[in-house]
């Protein structure tokens, strides 16, 4: 007896993806960006990945840091588990780097303090 499938969905799913909290403005550009970083990442290309999101915050498509409080992370910005791996990868790198007398901040200043020193908060919950 042949195996039964599924009509395909009408949207994208993964275990791992979760959408906007009702409070938030659900945003095409930064979902699209969100997948391609989860596709990255499951395919084990970190580099490709971190320059990924580094170009979704050049181009304000992802925006976790707190607009108010440098240093601060705010993962509730991302939709995806990916995207918020990623960004705590990034600002941890950020700050080792900068430890090291190196740099890894995306270009004109988009990262909202997360590029090197000072205090790095994470805000999950």
């Amino acid at each position: 007896r042949p195996a039964r499938r599924l009509p395909p969905s009408p949207t994208p799913t993964s275990s791992l993806l979760r959408r906007a909290p009702p409070e938030r403005e659900y945003d095409e550009a930064q979902d699209a960006c969100e997948h391609l970083l989860a596709a990255l990442l499951r395919g084990g290309r970190l580099a490709d990945a971190l320059a990924v999101f580094c170009e979704g915050e050049e181009r304000g498509e992802l925006r976790p840091w707190h607009r108010s409080e440098p240093g601060v992370l705010d993962l509730h910005a991302l939709y995806s588990l990916e995207a918020s791996l990623i960004a705590v990868c990034r600002a941890v790198l950020a700050r080792l780097l900068f430890a090291a007398g190196g740099d890894i901040s995306c270009a004109g200043g988009a990262d909202g303090g997360g590029s090197g020193g000072g205090d790095l908060v994470i805000v999950t919950g």
